[in-house]
């Protein structure tokens, strides 16, 4: 009876073994995949706006694979409507892997996995490292290899043609408006040194609209922004560049909140969040981008923005938005304010937010 036991002890820790000796050379494979940077097509301008077949592919599969959010209740953009309706009269083998592997509920980690990537069809390495910390490589272990078979299977570039021409004219209008936008912005920071080399902004048609999503990859600061009415909203630029400008900043004087009170406020305001900031630092960063964003707001707009981002569970975006008329009265950047601008969140009362606070 020992020695069957200790036979099947012996076996269960090699399984055991084995499962991680393959768990470990998945995160390997999509860590230090070797990368492949394309020839350089930087304009040298701070801002450039691309139609990027890569994000059209990626929100592709994802819509396929049952991605269906709206926004606002506005109909889905005339270049998703098409995609839809093509995709479903396609075979697609491939998506039974594609469910697996991508993340339908919130898709801002696999546009971050996309980014690490070249031009489509062919999907090849193109940024080293991994920049999504606080996930495994290994959940997106062949996820290129299933991408690559989805764009065969659905011939997708007969549909990208047809689509194309909304997305240049929504890439045309970004052109002649962000720019301004974004160095108003600028001009509000005050910033020495940039964090980034350079602002890439992408139309996103077949995603929600006035999505978006702000990553920094490779010293590029993305600006991933779904359909507004026109003309495009600038708000959504500006608020989704605020990531890569202001963010880390703010990552780096997280500390100017004293740790117990960060997670007393946290907790009294998780009941009400809408969206999905699981980290203090999230939820610092994201709250500071929209107080920045606020103040770049038409005063008679103001307002309405605090009490849509309340409406959200963002407590916090009044108090720092309020604390910003300080920074405006004085000289220097937002580099030498920041530890006192984060700072009054330790005076705050959970209780003022209109949640219970925690014992």
């Amino acid at each position: 009876m020992s020695l069957r036991r200790s036979t099947a002890g012996r076996a269960a820790g090699l399984i055991l073994l084995v499962g991680l000796g393959l768990a470990l050379g998945a995160e390997a494979a999509v860590r230090f995949q070797p990368a492949h940077p394309p020839l350089a097509d930087d304009t040298g301008a701070l801002v450039e706006v691309r139609v990027d077949e890569r994000i059209f592919t990626l929100f592709a599969a994802l819509n396929a694979a049952g991605y269906d959010r709206q926004g606002f209740e506005e109909a889905y953009h005339p270049a998703r409507q098409i995609t839809r309706a093509y995709l479903a009269e396609r075979r697609l083998p491939s998506l039974t892997r594609l469910r697996w592997r991508l993340n339908v509920a919130q898709p801002y980690s696999d546009v971050v996995w996309c980014l690490h990537f070249g031009e489509a069809p062919q999907f090849k390495r193109a940024v080293g490292g991994w920049h999504l910390p606080a996930l495994p490589a290994l959940l997106f272990f062949g996820l290129d290899d299933a991408v690559r078979a989805f764009y065969r299977e659905a011939d997708l570039g007969s549909v990208w043609a047809q689509v194309q021409p909304y997305y240049q004219a929504e890439a045309e209008a970004l052109r002649a408006a962000a720019p301004p936008a974004l160095q108003s912005t600028l001009d509000y920071l005050r910033l020495r040194t940039l964090p980034i080399d350079r602002i890439v902004i992408i139309p996103n048609l077949l995603d929600a609209h006035w999505s978006g999503y702000g990553p920094e990859i490779g010293g590029v600061g993305y600006v991933i922004v779904g359909p507004t009415r026109q003309p495009p909203s600038l708000d959504l630029v500006q608020h989704e560049a605020l990531h890569s400008l202001l963010g880390p900043l703010v990552n780096a004087d997280a500390g100017s909140v004293d740790r117990a009170q960060a997670e007393r406020l946290q907790t009294a305001l998780r009941p009400g969040l809408t969206g999905s900031y699981g980290t203090w630092e999230s939820l610092l960063e994201e709250s500071a981008v929209r107080a920045v964003g606020v103040r770049l707001t038409e005063p008679e707009w103001r307002a309405n923005a605090l009490l849509n981002d309340e409406a959200q569970g963002l407590g916090l975006v009044r108090p720092l938005a309020e604390a910003l008329a300080a920074y405006e009265a004085q000289a220097g950047s937002i580099e030498d304010y920041l530890p006192q601008w984060l700072a009054v969140l330790n005076e705050l009362d959970p209780a003022s937010l209109g949640l219970t606070a925690p014992e």
